[in-house]
């Protein structure tokens, strides 16, 4: 059994989403891991990691999805992405919810604490919360490097709190 834990400011931002999902006292009830792309009720999702395809997350209303305690010594502690990957988190109409919190990388390689994207690949996240993710390098919570063709988004965030999140920056070798 997992237990999500979110700061009491947390709960003043979306109320109705808040109480389907917690229990007496503010601890979260245990959800399940998350099956497919269609979240229809609040669940814990493993590591994303995506090249060249697309992935379209929805979640539905009052619902969670929660990225969270993940530690990768590679860039991207809950999702990378590369080669023109593009991944899209949002709620299926307004108040479902995406948590990233208390994910870590390390190592040699050591961007995106909750997401790394490159090589022109595409994030578009709504509704979103990343709280104490940790970067040994570059981009606490998200890190984005290269351009797409004229006229794309690479990263699109719309509705979100950045809470603390760490980039300790390189490390000379």
């Amino acid at each position: 059994m997992r237990v999500i834990f979110l700061r009491k400011e947390y709960l003043s931002l979306l109320p109705s989403m808040i109480a389907s999902l917690f229990s007496a006292n503010g601890v979260a009830a245990a959800i399940d891991l998350c099956q497919g792309y269609d979240i229809k009720a609040s669940c814990h999702a493993s590591r994303q990691s995506l090249s060249g395809i697309t992935q379209v997350w929805s979640i539905a209303d009052g619902q969670w999805l929660v990225f969270s305690d993940m530690t990768n010594n590679a860039s991207g502690g809950a999702v990378f992405l590369q080669q023109g990957a593009e991944f899209t988190l949002s709620p299926e109409n307004e108040t479902g919810m995406t948590l990233f919190a208390n994910n870590t990388v390390s190592g040699e390689y050591n961007n995106g604490g909750a997401i790394f994207a490159k090589e022109n690949s595409t994030l578009n996240l709504t509704d979103v919360i990343f709280s104490g993710n940790v970067a040994g390098g570059y981009g606490g919570a998200i890190y984005s490097s290269g351009t797409n063709d004229t006229g794309a988004i690479d990263l699109r965030v719309t509705n979100a709190v950045f809470r603390n999140n760490i980039a300790n920056g390189r490390v000379s070798q």
